[in-house]
């Protein structure tokens, strides 16, 4: 049975780094995360990207 799961930025952004964000889906099926966590993860995460 798939389990829904709320995150925070932190293992979003490590599964990402790793690769591996699919996993999550795979281990509890749906995965959901506040629009700050999304804000945290992505569009920062694409600034930061963009300045090295």
């Amino acid at each position: 049975m798939a389990l829904n799961v709320v995150s925070n930025a932190g293992p979003l952004i490590l599964f990402s780094k790793l690769n591996i964000l699919y996993l999550l889906k795979e281990l509890y099926g749906r995965v959901e995360f506040p629009f700050a966590v999304y804000k945290e993860a992505v569009q920062l995460g694409v600034l930061r990207d963009q300045r090295i």
